[in-house]
């Protein structure tokens, strides 16, 4: 069911809000969290609990939540995240103690969720194999915008208005959306969700996304308490089980929470696989480079930050530029050059380190950042031509959160080689590895654009089942 262009503008400027506000607020209370502790009296290890329930909730929960899009339509519930999301962002403004903050930076999490996958969905579902990269490009513009925006605009409301502020400047935001959203989804046939039943394992859906957390915590501690520790083998055992507890239900259930299908879908997982692997790269960096500036090069924090604001505002320009390319060319060649792109980039940094001022390292930065932008755009793109209506949701569900999973374990990893070891050089060739291997894998996973169109054509008549 494609729309046409006046239509299609606006039903892109309503997902963009949900995809914006989600992510800012993913960004803005880390540089407000000291003023948050002292001003709540409250100790450092429990203020993290402010950003880390925030990022645990948003990314495990997006299948589940993509689910219930493929089931009750993707574009109510897209506004029922927005309008959930705006009371939570309120509560987390008008919060009088720690416990209350972190609860409502729960909800914060929970509802704005499935935002970007059903941004994705009603993309996919009114924009066609010319346009659509077009639609998603511009959506990663947003987010990478809104990951620019995040930090220094967290200091700055906290600095002029206190903590509350960075809460109370996207509540507005996400009734607008609100609003935005049912002017122009209320003219729109929901595409699913009359025609299906609501049937989920419920069981199967509490043990994957227990699993997800569980494998989360257990990459963010890892690095810190030892790999071959024995609490890390305990929690890795834990880890292991609760995913052998969901494969075993699965097999028991009528109507899996995770369609057969999917696991088997080869370009899904290669795709999916090379997005996860460009954020382990891209949080890898984010992590590494301050630490490297003010270590090694005497930087202050505020000149790290700046120095590492070229990447998100690289990511930002061009995005928009990768989407269009990839209606022309094909996603496969986009996200390969975006995959080698990272790769040099990586190579460049560990080959000629300097301080945030260096002509080098800025340069190499750019190239990082125009990588990322070609592969986050190029990727989605790919991706939501990949299957049918019927498990869009929950696919693309899955392939956001393992962006979150491959950003996790990014942090693990270069945190652990660097506390161990202090090998920054080390890290940046394993990244150019990293990058290496995911242009090898966009090569052959990867669709081009004519299958692409003809998947697009057989999913409009019904006829693709969503297997490889």
């Amino acid at each position: 069911m494609l729309s046409t262009p006046p239509r299609q503008n606006r039903i892109l400027v309503a997902v963009l809000f949900g995809s914006f506000v989600g992510n800012l607020e993913a960004i803005m209370p880390n540089a407000g969290l000291p003023h948050l502790v002292k001003t709540l009296h409250t100790s450092l290890s429990q203020g993290t609990w402010v950003l880390t329930i925030y990022i645990l909730l948003f990314a495990t929960s997006m299948p589940l939540l993509g689910k219930l899009g493929d089931r009750l339509g993707h574009s109510r519930l897209y506004v029922l995240s927005l309008s959930i999301f705006s009371v939570a962002s309120v509560a987390c403004a008008l919060s009088p103690t720690i416990l209350w903050l972190i609860v409502a930076r729960a909800l914060q999490g929970l509802s704005i969720a499935p935002a970007l996958p059903s941004a994705m969905a009603i993309i996919a579902e009114h924009f066609d194999s010319e346009s659509r990269g077009r639609a998603m490009g511009i959506l990663g513009m947003v987010v990478a915008g809104s990951t620019a925006l995040g930090a220094p605009l967290g200091g700055v409301l906290t600095h002029l208005m206190g903590w509350p502020a960075m809460f109370w400047v996207t509540a507005p935001l996400a009734l607008i959306g609100v609003g935005v959203s049912l002017r122009t989804f209320s003219r729109l046939p929901e595409r699913v969700g009359r025609k299906h039943p609501l049937q989920i394992d419920w069981g199967g859906a509490t043990l994957f996304t227990a699993g997800v957390i569980l494998l989360m915590m257990w990459l963010s501690t890892a690095s810190t308490q030892g790999w071959v520790s024995q609490t890390s083998w305990v929690e890795g055992g834990v880890v292991v089980v609760v995913f052998w507890g969901y494969r075993w239900q699965s097999r028991r259930a009528t109507v899996p929470f995770i369609p057969g299908t999917l696991w088997h879908h080869r370009r899904f997982r290669g795709i999916s696989g090379v997005r996860a692997l460009q954020m382990v790269v891209l949080y890898g960096v984010l992590f590494l480079l301050p630490i490297y500036w003010e270590t090694t090069q005497h930087a202050t924090p505020a000149a790290a930050g700046l120095g590492l604001l070229t990447l998100p505002l690289s990511m930002m320009v061009s995005a928009p530029w990768a989407g269009r390319a990839s209606d022309r060319y094909g996603s496969r060649r986009i996200v390969a050059l975006g995959m080698f792109l990272t790769a040099i980039g990586s190579v460049a940094i560990g080959g000629w380190p300097g301080n945030v001022a260096n002509p080098l390292m800025i340069g190499s930065l750019i190239v990082l950042g125009i990588g990322f932008g070609f592969v986050q755009s190029a990727s989605m793109t790919a991706v939501s031509f990949t299957l049918t209506a019927e498990i869009k949701g929950i696919a693309l569900g899955i392939f956001n959160m393992l962006t979150f999973v491959g950003g996790t374990l990014g942090l693990a990893l270069f945190g652990g080689l660097v506390s161990h070891s202090g090998g920054f050089r080390e890290s940046f060739a394993l990244m150019a590895v990293a990058g290496f291997f995911g242009m090898a894998l966009a090569h052959r996973s990867i669709p081009d654009k004519e299958w692409a169109a003809a998947v697009e054509s057989q999913t409009t008549n019904g006829s693709d089942n969503g297997s490889d």
